[in-house]
């Protein structure tokens, strides 16, 4: 804690879950929080999905705590990779973002609209999630940032420029010539001969029926 300060230091939570008594311990707050999120945690999060984490994320901010209320300020540092909507490629994700969420006790607070409904979330107000008043939870606060921010499509680092896939071999055509099939098919295309035009089945077809009549 940094004399003259009124902040209070929160040491990293391994499993990002806070236990409220022995934070209180330390001083009145608020508490600095600064967390690294294995990316192995970061996969688990987001199970079910394509993503691939190869880099620790980071939480960081501030918790304050008032009567059965919680509120944490901060930013979270995320990054993930999808496969290319065209190329199949990894196509890096910014999974991070502001963070304002408020933690009650007891049942959640959080708004649920009909299908029907037409009423305007207000974005600016802080996210709710509840706890049992002895330990505040923050993995689902993460969880649910994680999964929002999984794309429903995903470019490489090409963006529009990306060529995509051979349509008739697989080949990626960010490593071809520009237009049309991959080399491989093109040439494939080019070593074989014309066929010849009496040989076409519909104008066989048609010599017959002259030949009937």
């Amino acid at each position: 804690m940094v004399a003259g300060s009124k902040r209070t230091e929160l040491a990293p939570v391994d499993t990002l879950r806070v236990d409220i008594p022995a934070l209180i311990g330390r001083g009145p707050g608020p508490y600095e929080v600064d967390v690294e999120v294995a990316p192995a945690w970061v996969k688990q999060a987001l199970a079910g999905t394509d993503a691939e984490v190869q880099q620790l994320a980071q939480l960081r901010g501030e918790l304050s705590l008032q009567g059965k209320t919680a509120l944490f300020r901060g930013h979270f540092t995320a990054v993930f990779e999808v496969p290319c909507a065209r190329c199949l490629e990894g196509a890096a994700v910014d999974g991070g973002g502001e963070l304002c969420v408020h933690f009650e006790r007891g049942e959640s607070k959080r708004p649920k609209l009909e299908e029907d409904d037409e009423e305007e979330i207000d974005t600016g107000s802080p996210e709710q999630f509840t706890f049992d008043g002895i330990t505040l939870d923050l993995r689902p606060m993460l969880v649910e940032h994680l999964v929002m921010a999984y794309p429903m499509r995903a470019l490489c680092e090409r963006g529009e420029d990306c060529r995509g896939l051979c349509s008739q071999c697989g080949a990626n055509l960010n490593s071809q010539g520009e237009g049309g099939p991959c080399s491989a098919c093109a040439g494939q295309q080019a070593a074989q001969p014309p066929e010849p035009a009496g040989n076409a089945s519909w104008q066989a077809a048609l010599r017959k029926i002259r030949d009937k009549s």
